[in-house]
């Protein structure tokens, strides 16, 4: 992990599992989906967090961790190309030609599909895309899942719970086809959605 001063938190340095060269692995919810329960299968990123001791980052800690000391609006700096690189060029992972998934064999996690449709780099294989904090692949990559504030969606479709318990969830990062800056926050869908590309990274509390 590293320490990200601004938010006095501790972020893993890759996404989910944690391993320098491994792939991050994919097709996660936010928080417990009924089908994975009936399953009998735990795929949900609170659960994983917590299963070594951390928890699902905080937005803010999230993107404290991304942008570095200065602010940056991406991982690697402020500024994008203004051509789409080549997806071998690109500082992070985020151009590679999207590939149009099977919705139902996606949401049954079915391992060829997602095999078809994942397109991430190993963990750390792009030094361009490690930030200033020391955090890597937070652009591009797998999108992550983080808990964020309430106003962030006016749905509210992304939130559970009432009152004082009630948390509500985004997906940051954006993911290998699709460039985001360090800040946005996507939050149309519910916590308990899992895509081709949903992962996550895990924070703690020094």
């Amino acid at each position: 992990m590293t320490l990200i001063r601004a938010t006095q938190t501790c972020v893993d340095l890759y996404e989910w599992p944690n391993k320098a060269g491994a792939k991050p692995l994919v097709g996660f919810t936010a928080t417990p989906s009924i089908f994975d329960k009936k399953a009998g299968v735990v795929m949900d990123a609170q659960a994983m967090c917590k299963s070594v001791g951390k928890r699902l980052c905080g937005s803010e800690e999230w993107t404290a961790g991304c942008r570095g000391p200065r602010g940056s609006d991406y991982p690697f700096g402020s500024k994008l190309p203004k051509r789409k690189p080549k997806a071998e060029d690109a500082k992070c992972n985020y151009a590679q030609h999207f590939k149009e998934p099977d919705g139902e064999k996606v949401f049954a996690r079915d391992p060829k599909e997602m095999a078809r449709l994942y397109q991430a780099d190993r963990s750390g294989a792009r030094e361009s895309c490690v930030s200033a904090s020391g955090a890597a692949d937070m652009m591009g990559n797998v999108e992550e899942w983080v808990e964020c504030p309430s106003w962030a969606s006016k749905s509210g479709n992304n939130c559970v719970g009432k009152d004082e318990d009630r948390k509500c969830y985004c997906l940051m990062g954006r993911y290998w086809s699709a460039p985001e800056p360090c800040y946005k926050l996507i939050a149309g869908h519910a916590p308990t959605y899992h895509d081709y590309e949903t992962g996550f990274r895990c924070c703690l509390s020094p």
